[in-house]
C-alpha cells in the first residue's frame, strides 16, 4: 500500500535496477540527531524534500520511519501534503514502546497524512515477550482492517525472533540488524523465506562504526578493531570502499528483501544509489568477507555502547 499522493515527475538520472529497489530510505535523521559518525546532526526539512525527490527518481520506493523518531513522521507528512505533484512511497512505521495501542496507528497516520501504510512494526518486543499483547493485538487488528499491509516486529536479538516463532505470533514483516560484522540472524533466513515473511535489515554500517579510525575505537568498541581493520584491507584489495562493501554485501543476500539505509545528505544518498547500481558482489569477494563477524553484542548494538561494563 502506498502513500495516497501521486508520484512526483522528476528526471531519471540514475536508471533503475533490482538492487536499487531493495533499498529503503531510513528517516531517523529527519527527526533526530542520529549515528556515531554524524557530526551534521538532524537533516533540515528542505534537504529532506530534496532527498525524497532524489530517492524517488532513482527507483527507491520505500521509507522506514517510526513514531519514536522525533519529528520524522511529521516532517514527512508536511512534505507529502505540501508537494504539488506528490511523492509516492511505501511506508513502514513503528509503534513506540509504551504508546497507547488503540490510538497509536491513528496518531502515525495523522502525522504522515496517510490512509494506510505498507508495514507496521512493534518497535520494542520486550512487552510482547513478557506477555503484554496489547500492542501486538492492535497491530494485528490494523492488518485485518486493511490499514496495514504487513505487520511485524523490529528486533534486536535472535531470541526475540525465536520467541515470536515459538509463541505462534503472526507476522508478515520483520526488521533486524544485519551487516558484515553482525550475522546473528542469518540462521533464520531460510525459515523466514519459507514462511513468506518480508525481511528488512538495518544497521549495515553499524551507525557509522565501520568508518571510525582506530583511535576512535576505544573502550568496548576496541573489540571491533581487528574486524574493521581486515574489512579495510579486503575492501582495498578489491578496489572497493568500506561503505560500498557493507551495503552491497547486504544487498547481495538473496534472503534479504529490503535494506534500510540512513543518509546524512544528498551526496551520501547519491553514493548509496551508486553502490546499489553496482549490483551484487562477486563470489570471490563475498567469500573473503565472510570471516568478519563479531559475536559480542555490546559492540554490535549501539544502545549498549555507553553502558557501564
Amino acid at each position: 500500500m502506498y502513500h495516497s499522493c501521486k508520484r512526483c515527475e522528476f528526471p531519471m538520472p540514475y536508471g533503475t535496477s533490482e538492487m536499487i529497489n531493495k533499498l529503503v530510505l531510513g528517516t531517523a535523521q529527519f527527526g533526530l540527531d542520529y549515528g556515531i559518525d554524524n557530526p551534521a546532526g538532524r537533516i533540515s526539512e528542505g534537504e529532506v524534500h530534496s532527498l525524497l525527490k532524489m530517492a524517488s527518481n532513482a527507483g527507491i520506493d520505500s521509507l522506514d520511519t517510526a513514531f519514536a523518531y522525533g519529528e520524522s513522521e511529521a516532517v514527512l507528512g508536511r512534505i507529502f501534503r505540501g508537494t504539488d505533484s506528490g511523492i509516492h512511497f511505501k511506508i513502514t512505521t513503528k509503534m513506540a514502546p509504551g504508546q497507547a495501542a488503540p490510538t497509536a496507528l491513528g496518531d502515525s497516520l495523522a502525522r504522515l497524512g496517510c490512509r494506510s501504510v505498507h508495514g507496521y512494526l512493534l518497535h520494542d518486543f520486550n512487552a510482547t515477550r513478557s506477555g503484554n499483547l496489547s500492542q501486538y493485538r492492535a497491530m494485528r487488528a490494523a492488518v485485518e482492517q486493511g490499514l496495514v499491509e504487513k505487520g511485524g516486529f523490529s528486533l534486536y536479538y535472535p531470541f526475540e525472533l525465536q520467541h515470536a516463532l515459538d509463541a505462534g505470533l503472526d507476522f508478515e514483516l520483520v526488521q533486524f540488524p544485519y551487516s558484515l560484522l553482525d550475522r546473528r540472524f542469518e540462521p533464520y533466513f531460510p525459515m523466514l523465506n519459507d514462511m513468506g515473511v518480508e525481511v528488512h535489515v538495518r544497521s549495515v554500517y553499524l551507525q557509522g562504526l565501520v568508518f571510525l579510525d582506530d583511535d576512535r575505537l576505544t573502550g568496548r568498541l576496541a573489540k571491533a578493531r581487528e574486524s574493521i581493520g581486515r574489512l579495510r584491507a579486503k575492501a582495498q584489495k578489491y578496489h572497493c570502499g568500506i561503505a560500498e562493501a557493507c551495503l552491497r554485501f547486504a544487498l547481495s543476500h538473496p534472503s534479504v528483501d529490503r535494506v534500510v539505509i540512513g543518509v546524512n545528505g544528498i551526496g551520501n544518498l547519491a553514493e548509496n544509489i551508486g553502490y546499489g547500481l553496482a549490483g551484487v558482489l562477486d563470489q570471490d569477494m563475498l567469500s573473503e568477507l565472510n570471516d568478519l563477524a563479531i559475536d559480542d553484542e555490546s559492540v554490535l548494538l549501539p544502545f549498549l555502547w555507553n553502558r557501564e561494563k
